[in-house]
């Protein structure tokens, strides 16, 4: 689901100036992360992998990557 949802993004029909994914991984017991890796070397300039040890729930993580890179609009894609 992670894969599918980052190439998704990746893949729109978007200007690729303003796009950035910020992928994170909450502290997640399966392959997210792995996943997560993978996106980030497949889309170096694009997307930008965050890591937590241990589920922090959904406002902690926007609000870490909203302090690191402050654009006019965050959207938030969230996966199971």
């Amino acid at each position: 689901m992670v894969e599918q949802t980052i190439n998704s993004v990746a893949t729109a029909d978007y200007p690729a100036d303003r796009l950035e994914i910020f992928a994170v991984d909450d502290g997640s017991k399966d392959d997210t992360w792995k996943y997560i890796q993978a996106a980030a070397l497949r889309y170096p300039n694009l997307v930008t992998s965050v890591r937590f040890p241990q589920n922090r729930g959904n406002v902690r993580p926007r609000s870490r990557i909203s302090a690191a890179r402050v654009k006019s609009r965050l959207p938030s894609i969230r996966t199971a």
